[in-house]
């Protein structure tokens, strides 16, 4: 997901806001597996991908 962040800021149009999609598929599918783990503090890990989806969003428009 970082990667792809740093791949959308150094692109610019189309091709930028396509690495940001990939990196909100990626934010969700984390999220996703967050459930799975029952990795202790997974719901404070999870609001902080949502709060990252949602930014992921609006960059990506």
């Amino acid at each position: 997901m970082a990667l792809d962040i740093a791949e959308a800021a150094a692109r610019e149009g189309a091709a930028s806001k396509n690495h940001f999609k990939i990196a909100r598929g990626s934010a969700g599918e984390v999220c996703s597996a967050l459930d799975f783990c029952g990795v202790q503090g997974a719901e404070e890990q999870q609001a902080k991908l949502r709060r990252i989806h949602a930014m992921l969003r609006r960059l990506a428009r």
